[in-house]
Order: structure tokens, then C-alpha cells, then sequence
């Protein structure tokens, strides 16, 4: 099963493609004008480099230190103004792991990373085999 849930060609500024075919087809549609000139068809390359990404993890994000910010709120409203800040117990400490674990688990990451699939296109037999009728204003 593969783990992408977005493809896009080369360095995609934008992930929109559910599906490799359209993200090959949006890609080749650029090159394509209603009378093809012999050079139109010679810009078009050989191949191309189709990358999976997929969504990034967020359990693998280092806690970020929100308990520091609660104790500092708490000593702001009710500590003694006249002695150190609160120290982080380490139950304290383990109840911000359990915390921040949870809330990751239910989060939906929308930032993707490369996911390591790729796959090679040949762009002629892939317009042969998925939009053949490009090939009707050929030269």
C-alpha cells in the first residue's frame, strides 16, 4: 500500500494531485496546443520524475514546553511575588507528555513531506496509452 496521498511532478510548489495520472496529465496538458508544430513535440521530455509525498507526523515532534507556560501562569495569578518562579515536578512533567501525546494523536497534519515513492514516465507511451487522442494534431 502505498503511503503518498498527494503526486506532483519534479518541485511541485502546490500539492494537488490524488493520483499520479493526474498529475502526469497536468502536467504533459502544458506542453499541448491545439496545432502541434514538430517542435512542440520536441519540448516535451522524455520523462518524468513523478514524487509521492506524504502527510508529515506530528508524534514525532518533540513536546514543546507548555508546561512552562502554565506554571508561569499560575505563579502570575497565585504565587508568592517574592520567590522563584515554580519548579516542574516530575509528575508534572509526565502528566505534559501524556498531554501533548494525546492531542497529537487526534491532530491532522496538513504539511506533507516527500514520501520516498517515485516513479519514471515515459510522457510518449504515457500519452499513448492514457490521452491518445493528443496524438491526432501530430505532424
Amino acid at each position: 500500500m502505498s503511503d503518498s496521498i498527494f503526486w506532483a511532478i519534479e518541485d511541485a510548489e502546490e500539492l494537488a494531485h490524488t493520483d499520479l495520472d493526474d498529475a502526469v496529465s497536468e502536467y504533459l496538458d502544458g506542453f499541448m496546443s491545439p496545432k502541434m508544430t514538430q517542435d512542440d513535440w520536441d519540448a516535451i521530455p522524455e520523462t518524468v520524475e513523478v514524487l509521492g509525498y506524504k502527510r508529515m507526523d506530528p508524534t514525532t515532534m518533540d513536546c514543546p514546553e507548555v508546561l512552562d507556560g502554565i506554571l508561569l501562569t499560575l505563579d502570575e495569578t497565585f504565587g508568592d511575588p517574592n520567590s522563584d518562579d515554580t519548579k516542574a515536578t516530575p509528575a508534572m512533567k509526565e502528566a505534559e507528555q501524556e498531554f501533548f501525546k494525546k492531542i497529537v494523536a487526534e491532530y491532522e497534519s496538513w504539511a506533507c513531506e516527500l514520501s520516498g515513492e517515485k516513479e519514471t514516465i515515459n510522457c510518449m507511451d504515457w500519452i499513448k496509452a492514457n490521452r491518445p487522442e493528443w496524438l491526432t494534431e501530430s505532424p
